[in-house]
């Protein structure tokens, strides 16, 4: 089969999503592996499973997978489902995506876990509001005194709006010795 039959049928509706699986399954560690995996990603009849798996294990897919015609369908029905997602698949939805949109940034900051917090913070593509959101939700001033790394990483980011980066923490004043 040549690999414009294959992407055919990845990329047509009708595919069986059983069919779809086996096509990523024997060909995921092919030359044109991406162009496999985008055409499933965004097919319409590809399982849940499958999407799940693509969003949190294959890189730079996540948005290609919230982009899938059929996402607003799965959502409808689990309102959770992306978020639970994030929850569940955290390290590895970060680790093999570099930038995500700026809407699945905001699904994940809505998480407020802290491990997907460092996350958000650690990526050099995290939107400033996402950042800002971050510093005023975990109340960064608290963090300041103790330099906690959430906070020191919010301070670095590149994204970091000037109204963050210039906090004052007032600290106490030096004890003196009589």
């Amino acid at each position: 089969m040549y690999i414009e039959d294959i992407l055919e049928k990845a990329t047509d509706p009708c595919t069986h999503p059983d069919e779809l699986y086996q096509i990523y399954d024997e060909h995921k560690v092919r030359g044109y592996k991406r162009q496999i995996l985008e055409a499933i990603g965004s097919n319409p009849n590809t399982s849940t499973e499958l999407l799940e798996y693509l969003f949190a294990k294959e890189p730079n897919m996540a948005d290609i997978v919230f982009d899938n015609p059929v996402m607003p369908l799965l959502i409808l029905e689990d309102p959770l489902l992306v978020t639970n997602w994030f929850i569940k698949f955290h390290s590895s939805i970060f680790r093999y995506n570099k930038l995500l949109s700026l809407e699945l940034q905001n699904i994940a900051v809505r998480t407020e876990r802290i491990e997907i917090f460092l996350h958000l913070v650690e990526s050099k593509t995290t939107a400033p509001s996402i950042i800002e959101y971050i510093a005023k939700h975990i109340n960064i001033e608290k963090y300041i005194i103790g330099n906690y790394e959430i906070a020191n990483l919010i301070f670095k980011h590149p994204n970091t709006p000037e109204s963050i980066k210039n906090l004052q923490v007032k600290k106490p004043p030096l004890a003196t010795v009589l």
